[in-house]
């Protein structure tokens, strides 16, 4: 199974001290670590990627591997391929202007419902897609209709509410699109995406965990954290950072994202959850 990690902050800074309060999920294992690894981040105005599809088959530990790197918004993602070969086009996350996507788990429909979703974007998204993943599929298709709801993919500024919305919307297009067979299967998907002015996660399935903390000059304070019932909103004040894990078990003071749900983080720390539009 693939890992995936993001991390967002009320501004820049280190990157690795937050990942280290996963420590056990940041060291992954070269069993795990089948087929590379990429992170992305927010930096100086500039989305930045480092993919690494030849580092396979290797233990790797996050948080060493992301040392230099200092960021409000990051995304790591360590594949295990499913769909798609083996080289840097298919290594998440993926970039599209200042956005940053990366998933786990397979959506369905195959090869039918990719030619679909590339039948429907604009030429500049469609020039923009270069692998072969249902991930880079699923991304383009939300870029595709985050351009529909008149929100550029190229600006930094959307509304989060209406980004929420339009990702929950992406999956209900893209479950639409399947045969009736395949849309009946259980969906099992996790994902994480950021333009860097705010944070969102979707969980469908796979267990994804958030984790809020507070710094203090010597260490992070474990915020409370429940997303019960279906909606809600909460603040988690300022200065604040959340990490975002999946895996089966919970990390030390991390709330579960219930299946199903959209979850919305602004600059303000305004945390935002609700039913996935499924």
């Amino acid at each position: 199974m693939s890992r995936l990690f993001g991390v967002f902050s009320h501004a820049a800074g280190p990157v690795a001290p937050l990942l280290r309060l996963v420590e056990e999920r940041c060291r992954v294992s070269a069993h795990v670590n089948r087929h590379g690894y990429g992170m992305g981040y927010a930096h100086g105005g500039d989305v930045l990627l480092q993919r690494r599809p030849q580092v396979r088959d290797l233990a790797v530990d996050l948080a060493v591997a992301a040392a230099d790197i200092r960021t409000n918004a990051f995304l790591a993602h360590v594949r295990r391929a499913e769909v798609g070969g083996l080289k840097f086009e298919n290594t998440q996350p993926f970039r599209f202007g200042p956005w940053l996507f990366a998933q786990v788990g397979t959506l369905p429909g195959g090869p039918e419902v990719y030619e679909g979703v590339r039948s429907q974007l604009p030429d500049s998204l469609g020039r923009n897609l270069t692998g072969e993943t249902d991930a880079e599929h699923f991304f383009h298709l939300f870029l595709s209709r985050l351009n529909d709801e008149g929100i550029s993919p190229r600006l930094w500024s959307a509304d989060p509410a209406r980004v929420a919305r339009t990702l929950g919307a992406t999956l209900t297009a893209w479950l639409l699109a399947c045969p009736p067979g395949e849309r009946e299967r259980p969906l099992e998907l996790s994902a994480l995406l950021t333009n860097g002015q705010s944070f969102f996660a979707l969980s469908t399935g796979l267990p994804l965990w958030l984790l809020p903390v507070r710094p203090t000059p010597r260490e992070f304070s474990p915020l409370p954290l429940n997303l019960t019932p279906a909606h809600g909103e909460v603040s988690l004040g300022l200065p604040a950072a959340v990490v975002v894990v999946d895996g089966p078990d919970a990390p030390a003071g991390a709330a579960a994202i219930p299946p199903g749900t959209v979850v919305v983080l602004d600059r303000d720390f305004r945390l935002g959850w609700h039913p996935a539009q499924l």
